[in-house]
């Protein structure tokens, strides 16, 4: 299959290219495993591999040991797993049918689909690069738009809204970035949903470029005030540096207020409180042992307000204002918002929202 391509002639495109021309090609095909597939992958794509992750890894092993024999096994492999797609995917495309094919590296296995395509009559495409290319756009681009970006930080105590608040921002017509919903996790050791999975550093990265392309950069662009960390996953560089030297806008709200938001917010732990009683276990080397001793106590009971309240007061509350004092030098100069001026209402959040933009947008 290799020698195969090397006399026929493949049109390629690269992925600067291919992300301004998108809608000109019927299909995207990712030829990788599905394993490399899942971890990331260009938005649109589909997932035909030439290899499946078991077959690959077979290959690679004996492509070590004798790589003829690799070789050999590698182009039975992807010949079947082609002849596969054409049976199936193919099945009803014609010859009109303009696909863009791409892999790892934009080598054999890309080349090989392409070129049994091409042979066949159709106009395939090859990403210069494959999917490393666009790995290298992503990340460069970032740190691209990212220096035109203008940020409006919301920053306030554990359990006064801020997402929330980020989320009307949105449905208003404010342009929003919202980190912790682009990396699956609300921060913190107790951010993680249960029942979610984070996506990969890759993932999450490509998640924030495509975000960052939609923003008019004469415009402010709010977020929410964030650690170097959201979950496992990191926030670009760029992305910190900009966030830290932003103004900020300061949600003020009573903590019996907050106490009620979390317990609502987080109600999966209290619905099974023993996936919480594990994840404090790890708070244990973060507070001291008395005041420990007395949110352990509380959550043993499963006295909730008297949990959430200790946990606010020993843990989250000083380690937020001192991390927030620390790294984020205009705070003190931050427009401040109390969520209890708006007395009553149906949603303060929704009415917070509506007040930052029409005083401070």
């Amino acid at each position: 299959m290799a020698l195969l391509y090397q006399y026929i002639v493949l049109n390629s495109i690269s992925i600067v290219s291919l992300l301004e021309r998108k809608e000109q090609f019927h299909d995207i095909i990712d030829v990788r495993t599905p394993d490399e597939f899942l971890i990331d992958h260009i938005p649109g794509s589909i997932n035909l591999p030439v290899l499946s992750s078991e077959e690959r890894a077979v290959v690679g092993t004996l492509y070590k040991k004798d790589s003829f024999e690799g070789k050999k096994l590698g182009a039975s492999l992807i010949s079947k797993n082609i002849a596969s797609h054409l049976k199936e995917f193919f099945k009803d495309k014609d010859r009109s049918h303009r696909p863009v094919v791409y892999c790892q590296r934009g080598g054999e296995r890309s080349k090989s689909l392409a070129t049994v395509l091409s042979r066949i009559g159709m106009k395939p495409l090859v990403i210069d690069g494959g999917y490393k290319a666009y790995r290298r756009h992503i990340v460069r681009s970032i740190d691209e738009l990212v220096s035109k970006v203008s940020f409006r930080v919301l920053c306030g105590l554990t359990g006064c809204g801020k997402t929330k608040i980020l989320k009307h921002l949105s449905s208003l017509g404010c342009q929003v970035i919202n980190l912790e919903e682009l990396a699956s996790h609300c921060g913190s050791l107790l951010g993680a949903n249960p029942n979610v999975t984070q996506p990969s550093q890759t993932l999450f990265e490509s998640k924030i470029f495509f975000s960052l392309e939609k923003i008019t950069p004469e415009k402010i662009v709010y977020v929410e005030s964030e650690s170097k960390k959201i979950g496992d996953r990191h926030i670009p560089n760029s992305i910190i540096s900009n966030m830290r030297n932003s103004h900020c806008v300061w949600i003020e709200s009573s903590m019996e207020n907050r106490v009620e938001f979390l317990l609502k917010d987080y109600n999966f732990f209290t619905k099974d409180s023993s996936k919480l009683q594990e994840i404090m276990k790890k708070f244990s080397s973060y507070i001291g042992k008395k005041e420990y001793a007395t949110i352990n106590d509380a959550l043993t009971n499963e006295k909730w307000e008297s949990f959430v309240t200790a946990l606010l007061k020993n843990h989250y509350d000083p380690l937020y204002e001192k991390s927030i004092n620390k790294n984020f030098p205009l705070i003190r100069e931050s427009k401040r918002v109390k969520l209890e001026q708006f007395g009553n209402d149906a949603d303060i959040y929704y009415s917070t929202a509506e007040f930052i933009n029409k005083t401070l947008g």
